[in-house]
Order: C-alpha cells, then sequence, then structure tokens
C-alpha cells in the first residue's frame, strides 16, 4: 500500500465535543441541544460542503438553542475549534509512515475555515502531508462516492493504492465500495498500527 488516507474529526484530532459543551456550558441542560445544533445540524453539513457563509450557517442553528444559551454556544464553538486535541500517538504514526516512503494524504468533511483553525491550533505536523482534500473547497462531502472520485482525480492516485482510515462506518464502506482499502477507527492506535502492519506485509 502506498497511499494512506486519514480523516482529521475522530481520527487524527479528538472528537470530544459532548464531554467539552458539558463541562464549560451555563447551563448544562442546553449542553445536547447545543452539540446537537451547532456540530451535528443541518448547516454544519451544508458548511462542510461549503454552500453556505458561516453567519447565516449560525444564525439559524442558533435561533434553534435557547436564548439563554445562544452568545454562549458560539463562543464555545470558537473556543473549541482553537483548541482541538492531537489524537495521542498519531503523530508517531505518521512519521514512521512517512519514513517508510508512504504518501500521507488528508480526506476530510470541512468547512472553508479549516486552514484557520489548523493554524490557530498550531498543528505542525499537517506539514508531513503530501495534500489535503478538504470537502468544502469541492463542495463535495462523504460518504458520497463523487468526494473520493475527486480526490483521485486531484492527486493522480488509484484508488487500490490507498488505505483509507475514518471514524465513521459509513464513510468507510463509501471508500470500500470506490476500491479504498479501509479501516474504522475507534481510537484504539494499537489496532490501527497493528492493521496497517498487515497490510504492508501482504
Amino acid at each position: 500500500m502506498k497511499n494512506f488516507v486519514f480523516d482529521v474529526g475522530g481520527v487524527l484530532l479528538q472528537n470530544s465535543i459532548a464531554d467539552f459543551l458539558r463541562e464549560k456550558m451555563t447551563y448544562k441542560e442546553d449542553a445536547s441541544i447545543v452539540n446537537e445544533e451547532v456540530f451535528h445540524s443541518v448547516e454544519r453539513v451544508q458548511l462542510d460542503r461549503g454552500v453556505i457563509g458561516k453567519k447565516e450557517a449560525f444564525e439559524r442553528m442558533l435561533s434553534r438553542i435557547p436564548q439563554r444559551s445562544r452568545k454562549e454556544a458560539e463562543y464555545l464553538y470558537e473556543e473549541y475549534m482553537g483548541n482541538r486535541k492531537i489524537v495521542c500517538g498519531m503523530v508517531e504514526l505518521l512519521k514512521k509512515l512517512k519514513e517508510k516512503g508512504h504518501k500521507l494524504y488528508v480526506l476530510s468533511n470541512f468547512s472553508v475555515d479549516f486552514d484557520e483553525i489548523i493554524k490557530k491550533n498550531n498543528f505542525e505536523f499537517f506539514s508531513l502531508f503530501d495534500g489535503v482534500f478538504v470537502s468544502s473547497f469541492y463542495q463535495k462531502v462523504k460518504p458520497e462516492g463523487e468526494i473520493f472520485d475527486a480526490f483521485l482525480h486531484k492527486y493522480g492516485l488509484e484508488a487500490e493504492d490507498c488505505f483509507f482510515i475514518d471514524d465513521k462506518e459509513e464513510n468507510v464502506e463509501a471508500a470500500i465500495y470506490k476500491g479504498f482499502s479501509g479501516f474504522l477507527f475507534r481510537g484504539d492506535m494499537n489496532a490501527l498500527a497493528a492493521y496497517i502492519k498487515e497490510t504492508e506485509a501482504a
């Protein structure tokens, strides 16, 4: 396997939104609706697809949140995105793969402020990647098959040479359907490393 393709949220970076909101919010009982509306709503998908602006998206999302938590929800979104945590052991794995001569890529559903968030968090390890493919710049999102086609076309790759890692089953299944090898990441770095080792030996 020549090319390793990584998702961002839940793979390279921890997804700890629910815990973060429960810890930080003044009205703890509003945490679940803030989580749903700000991080998992239709507008969130539209942001990732790049078909709606951030201002309009937040106006719609916040309108469905109790008035008392709206300002705090917007503030906490910015705080969370500016303080993302790297999955423990992931950078070491990336460096090992790079040292072995593999190509590394990102294929992620993310809004157009991706570069801003990466810079804000000072994630220098993104320099290890040979290509970063962010959904909002191509108006396509996982698990739609077209995003995998566009990714392969952009970098001149063949699906059978790509190993895709994501934390959502539907995205891994879509990649496999397109000819990629795939791994469903559940936060277990040992399991991922072992599977990659088997793949390299095959």
